[in-house]
């Protein structure tokens, strides 16, 4: 599985239950919670590009 589609599912997955569904909790602890799963998901993607990039450069060498 690519580090896209598991960002991607990881996000949609958990702002479904999170956000979507109406979870108990304050408007607040909701979007904290959005902007961390954000953080996450993007922090997977810029693993994978910069793995993506170094393997990239080392087939020009």
């Amino acid at each position: 599985m690519s580090f896209d589609c598991l960002a991607a599912g990881i996000y949609m997955v958990s702002y479904s239950i999170f956000v979507h569904k109406g979870v108990e909790g304050s408007v607040v602890i909701k979007k904290l919670i959005q902007s961390v799963i954000l953080v996450a998901c993007w922090l997977i993607w810029r693993t994978r590009s910069s793995l993506i990039s170094k393997d990239y450069r080392r087939l020009a060498i």
